[in-house]
């Protein structure tokens, strides 16, 4: 842009320097008459300056009688050649050349009284007068004396500005006058093409983008400027379209001025409107330019030449509210708005500069095209910029459209994945429990029934589904933080190969583990191992499911070289094209996916675990080859003292169960306001509690003061028309009953309710869904931790347990045969001691560092390891072998 401008300004430069010697300006010396009309009698000047309007000089010289606008005028002058070419080449004179600049309206020119030229035709009434404004160029004849008389005859009956010469009159060689000319037009010629240019250029941005009207806007401004161009200086219309008549030619340099007003207002308005002033008066504004445009195209030229004066003060009234816009822009930081101001304070100039010298005549250097140029190409450069950004912002709409589309699409294919997905489980519950209701299984039907487990492991699924999808919700919604400690990441693994180990036995698969010899240190990383466990899970998981069996899965902890330790899980499946290996780890990727892709189904365990690992400070990656298996490799964050400490010695747990007294000689108070789970509890807890139920708090607060006194209340939270927090803090006021131990159980997942109900004074805060096995050893060992009986039994069991040094009775000996062949490790041990002080799965985990599921799924095998139903049922197997 600003190797444009120099160009541009060395251009004008140029052309101006044309104009100095040997070309002599003839502006001073000038006799000059005027009349009205042929008989009207003459005012006389003796000595005048041009160019001007001859109306000019009733002011210059203070005649009492003035010269009207219309009418006749004769300019005569004195010119001596001789100095003309001794400045010239005196060695060789050249042919001399006159140049009139326009002249208003039609003229005469006389040398020494002898008719040379005339620019249209010069007449003394309206009906002989043919106006037309236009430089004129006259050769000199060669055979001339040294002094010549110059006389020019001007008639005007349309300007009704006053007419005269409005040009200046130079006298020069005709090479230098001609090249003038030239350069003129070339100067003329070339603006003129720039500014049709950049009208055809916006004016094709405009139909590629047709709502931002500010292209157009600047494309009809850019139209304006080239009409007046051609219609102006030179008049190069002329040159194109010789026969043009002036009557054509003046109206489209007058509406190329009018019509430019409210295009700027409206052209503004867009790139910083609204205006601070009312809106009717921006329409006032526009409707004025268009009126006066109406006008030039409507009326005759004398009466549209009248409101020239009322339009200049129009475009100043104008100028100043741009400029009020504009600073008002450029203080709220608008984009571009500098540049905006910066080019509109160049165009005033310049048109400032067009009035001092083509109205006021005041002999200045031209500006005003200059001014346009400067003006259309800043203009031009801040409305690119603001196109291309909007080209920019459309690109990144299309492009999150598209994404969004994708997103879309993607979305309905999960909800069909997932859709089918859930109604497998969803059926393999409903389907046996129907035929259960029916009677296919038979009037009666055994506890341990196949159909019992198929319902279980299928309501399993459906959880695991359900908080699967929680999961990504909550890592959404950035609510998902971990709790980073220090975890032994081989024993914590070992206990996830043990527990998948039934799993592979039953497909013939070969699991097995390696972890580094010869190391004098245990491998602590610094993780969460709850949400570690959800990986962990999700790539067994995955790599049982698609390992066909006499396959092999081999899980590897590698010793850390840098700051990451890192868990391999490979396994020897159909493995995973190379194309679909970059979408493993995008959610809702495996509902698109091929059926036989390993990335098939729900689609958000492997993308999960992603970004579960992402939380954690690691990664995870893939590696796989088709039919050669997959390996996929995460890398853990290391403790800080992983390679110097070793793994602490466990937590030593000392803790006192009671044994409850007998079951029926107690009773609970079930209160709840949903009849399905009111039934339910009262059917699963009646076998060994006497169960009272009531339907909100209201009713259980009535039974209570009928006499009932319970050995422990379960209460929900949210009833009608007393809730659950108001029945607790009724019972405290009862002298007693806040002793009495206090559940409540809720599906409102809120902190602020929990908060509240513990709060209140209740022993527990059970979240529902929950496992009615859990809820039975909690009241069992709440009522046995109240009535504190037995309180030698879980020593003597446990000392069974751990050394099996007991009594050779038959009982004893029973209970350590049963337990000999269940092989427990370590850990089963310790989750059975606690199991057996009342604890829930929930509290085992907190106590023994491992995530809920972890300690359901080893809950689970121990009860089928030992053939027993139900927590319950363990803790009073083992309760009575020990007795």
């Amino acid at each position: 842009m600003l190797r444009m401008l120099s160009v541009l300004l060395g251009f004008f430069i140029l052309c101006g320097s044309l104009q100095a010697e040997p070309v002599q300006s003839l502006r001073d010396g000038w006799a000059f008459s005027f009349r009205e009309h042929e008989t009207a009698p003459a005012v006389e000047f003796d000595s005048v300056s041009v160019p001007m309007n001859w109306t000019f000089y009733n002011k210059q010289l203070g005649h009492q009688r003035e010269v009207t606008s219309l009418g006749i005028g004769r300019y005569e002058r004195i010119v001596d050649l001789g100095e003309v070419q001794a400045k010239s080449s005196p060695e060789s004179p050249a042919p001399l050349m006159l140049r009139i600049g326009e002249i208003g309206t039609a003229c005469a020119v006389y040398i020494d009284d002898r008719l040379v030229a005339q620019r249209g035709i010069f007449g003394t009434r309206p009906d002989t007068h043919v106006p037309m404004v236009a430089p004129l160029y006259i050769v000199l004849p060669e055979a001339m004396s040294p002094r010549i008389k110059l006389t020019i005859e001007v008639s005007n009956f349309e300007d009704t500005n006053g007419g005269g010469i409005w040009g200046q009159v130079l006298l020069g060689r005709a090479d230098q006058i001609l090249g003038l000319r030239d350069w003129n037009v070339i100067r003329d010629s070339s603006i003129a093409g720039i500014f049709i240019l950049v009208f055809l250029f916006y004016l094709v941005l405009f139909m590629y983008r047709r709502t931002d009207r500010a292209l157009l806007l600047f494309s009809l401004i850019c139209l304006a400027f080239f009409f007046r161009q051609i219609t102006t200086s030179e008049k190069i219309a002329m040159l194109v379209v010789p026969s043009i008549s002036w009557n054509i030619l003046v109206r489209l340099e007058y509406l190329s001025l009018y019509v430019v007003a409210p295009l700027y207002i409206l052209f503004f308005s867009v790139l910083f409107g609204p205006y601070p002033w009312p809106r009717w008066l921006t329409w006032c504004g526009v409707g004025l330019g268009i009126l006066a445009s109406l006008g030039v195209l409507g009326l005759s030229i004398p009466c549209f030449i009248k409101t020239l004066i009322i339009i200049q003060f129009y475009w100043v009234l104008l100028f100043v509210l741009t400029f009020f816009v504009l600073f008002r822009a450029l203080r709220s930081k608008q984009e571009d708005s500098g540049l905006f101001l910066f080019s509109f304070s160049i165009l005033v100039l310049g048109s400032l500069n067009d009035i001092l010298l083509t109205r006021l005549y005041i002999p200045t250097l031209s500006l005003v095209t200059l001014a346009q140029v400067v003006f259309i190409l800043i203009q031009s450069l801040a409305l690119a910029r603001r196109f291309a950004r909007e080209f920019r912002r459309r690109e990144n709409l299309e492009e999150l459209n598209m994404h969004l589309k994708e997103l879309d699409e993607t979305r309905s294919r999960f909800l069909a994945a997932a859709s089918h997905e859930l109604r497998t489980p969803v059926s393999l519950i409903i389907t046996p429990i129907d035929a259960i209701l029916k009677g296919s299984y038979g009037e009666t039907i055994a506890h341990d029934a196949q159909v019992f487990s198929l319902i279980r492991r299928n309501c399993e699924r459906l959880k695991h589904l359900a908080e699967s999808l929680l999961q990504v919700l909550k890592i959404d919604a950035g609510m998902m933080q971990p709790a980073l400690q220090q975890v032994d990441l081989e024993d914590f693994v070992q206990n996830y190969v043990a527990l998948f180990s039934a799993e592979a036995s039953k497909k013939h698969i070969r699991l097995e583990s390696r972890y580094p010899a010869c190391r004098d240190h245990k491998l602590f990383v610094n993780t969460d191992p709850v949400m570690l466990e959800t990986v962990v899970l999700n790539l067994l998981s995955n790599a049982i499911k698609f390992t066909p069996p006499e396959g092999y899965i081999l899980i590897q902890l590698e010793d850390p070289e840098t700051a990451y330790i890192v868990l391999s899980i490979q396994d020897s499946g159909p493995g995973i094209p190379l194309e679909q290996q970059h979408k493993l780890f995008t959610r809702y990727a495996a509902s698109q996916g091929n059926r036989d892709s390993r990335i098939q189904s729900f689609g958000l365990g492997l993308p999960l675990s992603a970004e579960i690992i992402k939380l954690l400070g690691g990664t995870i990656t893939v590696q796989s080859e088709i039919g050669h298996g997959s390996c996929f490799k995460v890398h853990i964050p290391c403790w800080q003292d992983t390679q110097r400490h070793e793994h602490k010695a466990d937590e030593k747990r000392s803790s006192c169960e009671p044994h409850c007294k007998s079951p029926k000689a107690q009773s609970i108070l079930i209160v709840e306001d949903d009849e399905d789970m009111r039934t339910f509890l009262q059917e699963n807890l009646s076998r060994a509690l006497t169960v009272h139920t009531a339907r909100s708090g209201q009713e259980g607060l009535n039974k209570i003061h009928a006499g009932l006194v319970p050995d422990l209340i379960i209460s929900d939270v949210m009833m009608h028309p007393m809730d659950g927090l108001a029945f607790r803090e009724q019972l405290r006021s009862i002298p007693g009953f806040d002793a009495i131990p206090f559940l409540f159980i809720s599906a409102n997942p809120e902190p602020e309710v929990r908060s509240r109900a513990l709060g209140t004074g209740a022993v527990d805060f059970i979240q529902k869904p929950f496992y009615i096995d859990d809820l039975t050893s909690k009241l069992f060992a709440l009522m046995a931790l109240r009535d504190c009986q037995q309180k030698g039994l879980e020593e003597r069991v446990l000392r069974a347990l751990r050394t099996h040094d007991v009594p050779s009775s038959k009982t004893q000996t029973s209970l350590e045969d049963r337990l000999s062949y269940i092989n427990l490790t370590e850990r089963d041990r310790e989750v059975l001691e606690l199991l057996l002080q009342g604890l829930s799965d929930k509290e085992i985990a907190v106590k023994l560092n491992a995530s809920v599921r972890t300690i359901s799924n080893r809950v689970s095998s121990l009860l089928k390891r030992t053939g027993q139903p139900s927590r319950s049922a363990l803790i009073a197997f083992l309760g009575g072998r020990e007795r």
